[in-house]
């Protein structure tokens, strides 16, 4: 935002204090929405102006998550090569969750408020200022002469965030390439005869593109991998969004190519299965990831996460464990709230 535009904006929420002042300030919680309403204005309208400025850039990357957006701009910065690009994301998992109607503040409110009810109050207070609603309206600007990039990798959220920002642009006239960064990783590998493999330094299976780093990313930023899309992929990949949106399932996976759809509740029992197995070999267990007989959460999260790599995300492994204790399958001592502060053990 530009130094004048702030100072108009200063002026509005200034002006709006002294008028809130004068009726008493009977109105406070209507005139905080107000100004937050009037910010998100004027970030969009300075977004959007921006793509025709001199200078401005004719790239447009669009990453999956915050992480994920970290990772590419530093990636980008060590590539070297000219700087006119903007960095763009959601901070989300798509996979889990209803998604429809995605496309306005009060319904995404609906799907965020599931969230908070099933992953806790934590899952808000983190992603309340990443809402799909508020890089909306400036995608939906973007000028014909960009290069918009979509980087994604294979678990369910990255590829349902494709299909997503795919239907956000749907009228957009700009060349649109898509990179998967895990499929591309691969293959550079396999062309220097080391085969598929995970990143450097990774334990769990490479499934999503933030397990690279830049070591991994650079290359690809550098071959030039992305795919251009066609005008039928594109219009192909947003009639896909429809219909992901239209499903009632609250889980998704991504494997071998395609989706599945499954009930919330669909890992259960494996949970069950690998807490069962560690629990009968716990004397095998550091002193670290145990109190007495119960083990630590965070432990057995991260066996299960290597051997269901298609999850990636250890909050939702978090609350199936949360709603296991709740039907009594699991006893605890510690704080449910976050991974590393609780023990869990099988109910006798």
């Amino acid at each position: 935002m530009k130094p004048y535009e702030l100072e108009e904006f200063v002026g509005y929420v200034l002006q709006a204090c002294k008028t809130e002042q004068e009726e008493d300030g009977t109105h406070g919680m209507m005139l905080a929405e107000k100004i937050t309403s009037e910010w998100s204005d004027a970030l969009v309208k300075s977004q959007v102006r921006s793509f025709s400025e001199a200078g401005a850039s004719k790239y447009i990357h669009m990453a999956p998550s915050s992480s994920a957006e970290g990772l590419l701009k530093v990636s980008l910065s060590k590539a070297g090569g000219p700087r006119n690009y903007v960095v763009f994301s959601i901070e989300d998992n798509l996979a889990i969750g209803p998604l429809s109607d995605l496309m306005g503040r009060q319904e995404e409110m609906k799907r965020m408020m599931w969230l908070t009810n099933e992953l806790g109050h934590e899952y808000f207070l983190f992603h309340r200022h990443n809402y799909i609603s508020s890089i909306q309206p400036v995608l939906e600007q973007i000028p014909a002469d960009k290069v918009i990039v979509i980087w994604i990798g294979n678990t369910a959220h990255e590829q349902i965030f494709l299909r997503l920002m795919l239907y956000i642009l749907r009228d957009v006239q700009a060349e649109v390439r898509v990179i998967n960064a895990v499929d591309s990783f691969h293959m550079v590998e396999s062309g220097n005869g080391k085969g598929k493999s995970s990143a450097e330094g990774e334990e769990l299976p490479l499934v999503a593109f933030g397990q690279l780093d830049t070591t991994n990313v650079v290359p690809l930023i550098l071959d030039e991998r992305p795919y251009l899309l066609s005008d039928e992929e594109k219009k192909e990949y947003a009639r896909e969004w429809l219909y992901l949106s239209r499903r009632e399932e609250n889980l998704r996976i991504w494997r071998q190519g395609e989706f599945q759809f499954l009930p919330i509740d669909a890992y259960d029992e494996r949970i069950m299965s690998v807490i069962n197995e560690i629990y009968n070999s716990i004397e095998t267990i550091d002193e670290d990831d145990k109190k007495g007989d119960y083990i630590k959460a965070g432990y057995i999260a991260g066996i299960f996460m290597k051997r269901n790599p298609e999850l990636m995300d250890d909050r939702f492994f978090e609350y199936r464990i949360r709603e296991l204790i709740g039907k009594r399958r699991l006893d605890f001592i510690g704080a449910p709230t976050a991974l590393y502060r609780f023990y869990i053990k099988p109910t006798k």
